[in-house]
């Protein structure tokens, strides 16, 4: 009764709610949601008069070069307080994850070089929303009865209305509470413990609730021991991940020295669509592109989520603005820095992967990166693969078996339309495969789309261990072809430098983003739920949150990915709104500040 319950469940009730999930998530992350993050992001630009392209030189001076120079003020903490490069360290841990690097790929893919470009423009919006919220969070933030600092977006979202409209700005907070400690448990755990354990496994076989079990301890430890342990770790455990992840790909930058300015031109050309103008095709890629940057953008930096407000506002700081400009160097970081490296790694990487015929012939049932489509015409007087299989000796080549392909249609980049061209057999542990070759229309750039995953699929036995012959090789009951995307695509990029150790640089990379990411949401989810029922839930929010680590190492979590991602557009509905509301405090606390350093250097002039 139980076994049927279950496969009852499974068949009817899970497909149902990931449908509802799907479709609910569409809505949220539709086009109102995007356009309400520009129109925010452009407003806060203009009303505090393009202060992150303005005061961009006092901005570096006074957050990364001034980690640089070893100014003791951004590495100073206080009681109850983190230092401003804990904050910006606690912050950089929560956005730095997985999407850095499968998100961009699988954005790039989609939407083709002019993605980066797109990207770059959702940062700039980005950065005066992040400015806005890490500069409220300052001035918002109130002492606790133990002389800790409580911040968050739900505090300044509490104030966004006054007078009569006071409840909705109540409302707004608790919304945004709530929203943001069920995300916690999403985004922020168990699919970045799901993404832990998977990147253990496969690139060093660790058995996922071995992992799940080391992570939840280690992550309950530190967040047990409050807001200092988690800015204490990650203001350690960031700048060495970050570091990591930019040496690898500017070693793979400079082995591609010579493909770097057709990386440029590309970025430009797809963004704006030209050759699709000029040939009156309209422009079908400009805004494929531009959507996806936009999104990948947002998405990455979480600017306008108001997720790291918490984070900012336990800096030990006294200005405002000053905290404002930390904002504005996480997102630059995060999305110009990091971002743009994995988008600048795929795009630059060069197509050595082998020829799809060559890979038939000795097929494995690991994954291999095969070329679909070589950047020369092939040779016409070459005999094709399927002539001669049929010119092949009567019975040495038995009947065609169907390919089985788990999906057959492959994401090509922008302006690269595939089409069939007939059907290819080749020989496969003495058995024949058959599958219909995808090639671009003649003319069309070839690029990085031109590869795929390849692997064998083995007969298997009812407990579901591969049928091995009398060699040791498996029976291949037929082949699985798959787009190259996301981490798939970032490993092909690293294989060019790297060669097999690629995705073991890339499982250390994402093992790190990942972790970092459990400790800073730990802590975001830990404050929404002090908002909203007070001190003495936190302890109870923490063990559960610990436990979700293990759930979400060892289980499926297709259907998670959808909620989280939901809940995260639900945090940003009421954020946008106090934001837009307070764009008039934020404005007022830029002017002040600016004045502030006009007078100290009319001071300075005077007194020297």
């Amino acid at each position: 009764m139980a076994w049927e319950l279950g496969q009852g469940l499974e068949r009817g009730l899970l497909p149902a709610m990931e449908a509802a999930s799907a479709a609910l998530n569409r809505v949220v992350w539709g086009p109102p949601l995007l356009a309400l993050l520009l129109a925010a992001g452009a407003l806060l630009t203009w009303r505090t008069g393009f202060f992150p392209v303005r005061q961009a030189p006092a901005i570096a001076q006074n957050t990364l070069l001034a980690l640089l120079r070893g100014d003791p003020q951004a590495r100073q903490s206080g009681q109850g307080s983190l230092s401003q490069f804990q904050a910006l360290s606690t912050a950089l841990a929560a956005t730095i994850g997985t999407g850095n690097i499968a998100g961009v790929a699988a954005a790039v893919a989609a939407g083709g070089p002019g993605t980066v470009l797109w990207m770059w423009v959702s940062a700039l919006l980005g950065m005066s929303l992040k400015y806005a919220e890490a500069a409220l969070a300052v001035r918002y933030r109130r002492r606790g009865p133990e002389g800790r600092w409580k911040s968050g977006a739900m505090y300044y979202l509490e104030a966004s209305f006054q007078g009569r409209l006071a409840p909705l700005g109540r409302g707004l907070a608790c919304a945004f509470a709530l929203f943001c400690a069920l995300a916690a448990l999403g985004i922020g755990n168990m699919t970045q413990a799901n993404s832990l354990a998977a990147a253990l496994k496969s690139g060093f076989g660790l058995p996922p609730a071995l992992t799940g079990a080391a992570a939840a301890v280690l992550a309950g430890v530190v967040a047990l021991r409050g807001m200092g342990a988690v800015g204490r770790l990650t203001e350690r455990l960031v700048p060495f991940m970050a570091a990591f992840y930019i040496a690898a790909c500017l070693a793979i930058l400079a082995m591609n020295l010579h493909r770097i300015p057709h990386m440029f031109s590309s970025i430009l050309e797809n963004a704006f669509d030209l050759r699709a103008v000029a040939g009156g095709a309209g422009g079908a890629a400009m805004g494929r592109a531009a959507v996806m940057g936009l999104k990948r953008g947002i998405f990455s930096n979480e600017a306008g989520l108001g997720s790291s407000a918490a984070a900012h506002g336990a800096a030990r700081t006294s200005s405002p603005a000053q905290q404002g400009m930390w904002g504005v160097a996480e997102v630059f970081v995060d999305t110009l820095v990091l971002c743009s490296l994995t988008a600048f790694t795929i795009l630059c990487a060069s197509s050595t992967a082998l020829p799809l015929e060559t890979a038939l012939q000795q097929v494995t049932l690991q994954p291999q990166f095969v070329t679909l489509s070589p950047a020369q015409a092939p040779n016409a007087s070459a005999p094709s693969l399927d002539a001669r299989l049929q010119d092949a000796p009567a019975g040495e080549t038995p009947a065609p078996a169907p390919l089985v392909t788990r999906q057959a249609r492959l994401a090509l980049p922008a302006r690269i339309d595939a089409q069939a061209q007939g059907p290819t057999r080749a020989q496969v542990y003495g058995r024949s495969a058959r599958f219909a070759s995808l090639t671009p229309q003649p003319g069309a750039a070839v690029t990085y789309g031109n590869i795929a995953l390849l692997r064998g699929i083995p007969l298997t036995d009812p407990a579901g261990n591969p049928i091995l012959d009398s060699r040791g090789n498996p029976h291949i009951q037929g082949l699985e072809l798959q787009p190259v995307e996301g981490v798939a695509l970032v490993t092909y990029a690293f294989s060019q430098v790297f060669g097999g150790a690629a995705g073991q640089l890339l499982c250390v990379a994402v093992s790190l983003f990942a972790f970092s990411t459990l400790l800073s949401w730990s802590f975001y989810g830990a404050g929404a739920v002090e908002y909203l029922l007070g001190r003495r839930a936190v302890p109870f929010y923490r063990a559960l949150f610990t436990g979700f680590i293990w759930v979400g190492a060892v289980t499926r979590l297709d259907l998670v990915w959808e909620i989280s991602d939901t809940l995260n557009g639900l945090m940003a509905l009421p954020n946008l709104t106090g934001l837009m509301a307070l764009s008039g405090q934020v404005s007022a606390l830029t002017q002040s500040y600016l004045a502030q350093r006009r007078q100290a250097a009319a001071f300075g002039a005077k007194g020297a």
